[in-house]
């Protein structure tokens, strides 16, 4: 479940879920204010559904992170073995 979060020591809101059962960390710029935790959950929900119905794009969300790289590899790795479905109905997740 994609959750919004806020780092203590700098009072930013950072989004935290897991993709292809890694966890990842993307963090903002923005202050945690009432406003901007309603944004950034309603973005966490997008991503949630669209891990779900294995349609998320990392580059989309977050296209200069520094975790693209590793999710765009995970994801040319998984493709070798099928979709998320065919992984489950082959017993790999």
């Amino acid at each position: 479940m994609a959750k919004v979060r806020v780092r203590p020591e700098t009072g930013r809101l950072y989004l935290d879920f897991m993709f292809m059962q890694k966890r990842f960390r993307e963090y903002t710029a923005m202050p945690a204010t009432a406003a901007n935790t309603k944004k950034l959950e309603a973005i966490a929900k997008r991503i949630q559904a669209e891990i779900d119905c294995d349609a998320f794009s990392y580059e989309k969300y977050f296209p200069k992170s520094t975790n693209l790289e590793k999710a765009q590899s995970m994801v040319k790795q998984a493709e070798k073995v099928g979709t998320r479905r065919q992984r489950i109905k082959a017993g790999l997740e």
